[in-house]
């Protein structure tokens, strides 16, 4: 099913975010990362950014970014722990009741959480994943024109069910199946409520993952559990692609 969402500038001040931040050896990407981050059109929003034992800190590259009064909380891990655990990590560390991922090597789009954050309010769903750009690790970030916000089309209900149980289905498909949208699984925002009932990012070497990331892994155990997802494939990312680090890290 499909919604066409209004999503007009209204009152934000209920409604704080939290954006997730993770590094692991990514310091010549976490600038752009960082920056795509503090100029977001949504005004409440907060960053943690999460160091994760890398060897090169993060910390001068963020210094070269002006925070434009968001507040920003800084946290290193001595040893790279992983992805799942600095997530888990964050989210434990704040009671923001909104969690916007984003991943070091990545660009969200100015109206990312703005758009996001609508869709999951005026849908009532608890996790909201977004469309996205891909563009190859060479490349640079693409800057795309502001969209217009009117009419905004975002699905909910069976059809995101049953592309979440083919994908469980076939063992051939690694990440959460979207079809025919492009969608990414590292572009989401979703609810601490998860987090408070004890759901949480897993670990790679235990066999509790039914999909390969930590991000797609959530986000298909998520959705198949408390149906209350909805996909919006309005472009809000830019992904680079071939960047990552060996699974468990980043």
């Amino acid at each position: 099913m499909y919604r066409g969402l209004n999503s007009e500038p209204r009152d934000q001040s209920m409604d704080k975010v939290v954006a997730l931040l993770c590094n692991y050896e990514h310091h010549e990407y976490i600038e752009q990362a960082y920056r795509s981050l503090i100029n977001q059109s949504y005004k409440n929003l907060e960053i943690i950014v999460i160091d994760d034992g890398s060897s090169v800190p993060p910390w001068e590259y963020i210094d070269k970014v002006d925070a434009k009064g968001r507040k920003v909380t800084r946290v290193t891990n001595e040893t790279n722990k992983g992805k799942w655990h600095c997530l888990n990590q964050a989210i434990a560390s704040t009671n923001s009741e909104w969690f916007m991922i984003q991943d070091a090597d990545d660009f969200a789009f100015p109206w990312k959480a703005r758009v996001q954050i609508d869709a999951l309010k005026q849908t009532k769903t608890l996790l909201n994943l977004a469309g996205y750009v891909p563009i190859n690790k060479e490349e640079e970030h693409i800057q795309l024109i502001t969209p217009s916000f009117d009419n905004v089309a975002t699905i909910v209900g069976e059809e995101i069910i049953n592309l979440a149980l083919l994908s469980l289905q076939n063992p051939m498909i690694h990440h959460n199946y979207t079809g025919q949208h492009d969608i990414h699984n590292g572009a989401s925002m979703f609810h601490r409520s998860f987090h408070d009932i004890g759901f949480r990012f897993h670990p790679p070497e235990l066999g509790l993952r039914i999909a390969r990331s930590e991000d797609s892994d959530y986000n298909l155990r998520a959705t198949l559990l408390f149906g209350r997802t909805s996909w919006t494939p309005l472009k809000c990312y830019s992904y680079r692609l071939g960047s990552g680090h060996p699974e468990g890290t980043f």
